[in-house]
């Protein structure tokens, strides 16, 4: 099993994070639990969108820009032996919210289809 790297989103991974929303995209189709953790991946109209939305979500000042109440962190999931993204997680900073504190806790992540198929 190879490490997993934790890496707050940059632009120099935008090509990745859009392959791998298109990859969620094309295995989740029809579920409506698909991105799950990724915040708001699916309507960006590009990974740097996403990336700015990201940094902002990071602030308690600017977090509500960005439609949320709560401020958290997000970290791609990198696996070190081919620098592929296999998930995104998103960790929030506090759960003092109704919802979060009954049912949605800390964390959100989603997990790409291929990470369990080994690489070559």
């Amino acid at each position: 099993m190879s490490e997993i790297e934790l890496i707050e989103p940059h632009i120099e991974y935008a090509d990745d994070i859009w392959a791998f929303r298109d990859e969620i995209l094309k295995n989740d189709e029809g579920n409506e639990d698909i991105f799950a953790g990724c915040m708001s991946l699916d309507d960006c109209a590009s990974a740097e969108e996403w990336i700015r939305i990201c940094e902002l979500r990071k602030d308690e000042k600017t977090c509500e820009q960005t439609g949320v109440n709560v401020p958290s962190t997000t970290y791609l999931a990198v696996r070190k032996s081919d620098n592929r993204i296999v998930g995104i997680i998103d960790l929030r900073h506090h759960i003092n919210h109704p919802i979060l504190g009954t049912w949605g806790g800390h964390s959100g992540y989603s997990v790409g289809a291929g990470v369990m198929q080994p690489t070559c």
